[in-house]
């Protein structure tokens, strides 16, 4: 496909000297590369290349299908673009030390930074994942729920709904929407969507979405901002915008020289770009700035009044499934958390709340029936369950919701576990078996599973 005449002209004025290397480059493969989750994975060697600024980055060198990879489903890794992997050496440089309570991640789906979020800070800090367009939402559910991060609670609310909330957060990513300049080569239908309208249009929005989330940061506060475009007006003058209308510190984060990233200096702001030619990852560019203040700002939480307290006969019951965790009730299902409470208290009638945290179980009548969630969450008390190591076909047939028999002697509720790794449960009936994966999660493509996984490039 042609590149549009109105990018081509842009991008010659405003790299003169290396805009042919530059659109070169638009025509190379793209890069493909992945994040581990440590929670799940361990610290395993790996003959893999490493991402350079995020230590559990790394890049593939083949595409492999990834929907049928039982470590792909069970959340032992995301598939991220490298680039905004860059989060990860951010965070390290801002948050070596203390970290932030309360963090929100504005226009989160599909969910890469949220979960890279989560990996990072500790299961106490409150981690907000909101996204704006409904079906958006539940991808970002899905994959948090995958990734198993009990502390996540994500929404579906307009970014100006946040506003009710002020002063409530430490942190805030906004990885505005944009004219998808950087997804070019990755992405050939955001080159067909392009134009000038469409990216001066973007640039506007952006700036509604900054003006939106700067109540709800606390004063001393840290907000990343970052698109995947490499226009000036979506970029750095949508920041210079900003400090002309708030009292921000732009900050700076060290970058190595041998990584490619340009550092951009523009009327008092810096800002990170990545180019194709430049850097082994795809287009991006971000920016840190602080909310400027004189005084530190607690905020001040109210009661909890977040669904019910278990009752005894409940929480003696599923206390031992997790290792971490408050448990409460919500209608018929049992939540998990690592947060305070008292900050979703807050939250509660002005964000539309759309995963609170872990549904580890169902209460039917008086039985308590663990979720499949349960089983990939991170907090999992996986010794407190029978397990069953399932074999390449069977694994295969649960990720399809498919009848099959375990090799177990007695009926039962089992763990089922590939590799080691926990991928739900199955309730074992002798001649069949009911899988927990939700009709939504399971696989539709009839691509043939013969044991391929990430999970053999990892060694103890």
């Amino acid at each position: 496909m042609s590149l549009p005449v109105g990018f081509l002209q842009r991008i010659q004025n405003q790299f003169p000297s290396n805009s042919i290397e530059f659109l070169e480059a638009i025509h190379a493969a793209s890069t493909l590369s992945v994040r581990l989750n440590l929670a799940k994975t361990g610290n395993r060697r790996t003959d893999l290349t490493p991402v350079p600024w995020c230590p559990t980055g790394y890049y593939l060198d083949d595409r492999p299908y990834f929907t049928n990879d039982p470590w792909f489903q069970a959340g032992a890794y995301y598939v991220q673009e490298p680039s905004s992997m860059f989060l990860w050496h951010i965070l390290s440089t801002l948050f070596g030390g203390r970290k932030p309570e309360t963090v929100l991640d504005l226009c989160a789906a599909p969910g890469g930074k949220s979960t890279l979020l989560a990996s990072f800070f500790p299961p106490e800090t409150f981690l907000v994942a909101n996204e704006v367009v409904q079906s958006r939402a539940g991808i970002l559910a899905e994959n948090v729920n995958k990734w198993g991060a009990d502390n996540v609670v994500v929404t579906n609310s307009d970014p100006r709904v946040f506003s009710r909330l002020p002063n409530f957060f430490d942190l805030i990513l906004v990885d505005a929407p944009c004219s998808g300049e950087g997804l070019f080569r990755k992405e050939t239908a955001s080159m067909a969507q392009w134009s000038l309208d469409n990216a001066n249009l973007c640039s506007q929005r952006q700036r509604r979405i900054l003006m939106d989330a700067w109540d709800t940061l606390k004063p001393g506060g840290i907000l990343i901002y970052s698109t995947c475009t490499f226009n000036p007006a979506e970029n750095e003058e949508n920041m210079v915008w900003l400090s002309s209308q708030h009292n921000v510190e732009s900050l700076e984060i060290s970058v190595e020289p041998g990584w490619g990233i340009d550092v951009v200096h523009y009327k008092g702001i810096v800002g990170y770009r990545f180019l194709y030619h430049r850097v082994r990852g795809e287009g991006f560019f971000v920016s840190v700035v602080q909310k400027k203040s004189e005084s530190d700002w607690q905020t001040k939480l109210g009661k909890t009044t977040v669904g019910m307290p278990l009752p005894k006969s409940l929480g003696g019951r599923v206390k031992d499934m997790v290792t971490a965790g408050n448990q409460y009730l919500l209608k018929d299902s049992i939540i998990n958390v690592t947060y305070d409470l008292r900050y979703l208290s807050s939250v509660l009638g002005n964000i539309n709340i759309v995963r609170p945290g872990c549904k580890m179980a169902t209460v039917i009548r008086d039985e308590v029936k663990p979720s499949h969630f349960l089983a990939l969450s991170s907090n999992l008390n996986s010794d407190f369950f029978q397990k069953s190591e399932l074999e390449n076909f069977q694994v295969n047939q649960f990720l399809r919701r498919e009848n099959f028999v375990l090799n177990q002697p007695s009926k039962g509720l089992y763990l089922a576990t590939w590799k080691g790794l926990p991928v739900g449960f199955v309730n074992y009936l002798g001649n069949r078996s009911n899988t927990s994966l939700p009709q939504e999660y399971r696989i539709l493509k009839p691509v043939p599973f013969h044991g391929e996984s990430l999970a053999d490039s990892l060694k103890n």
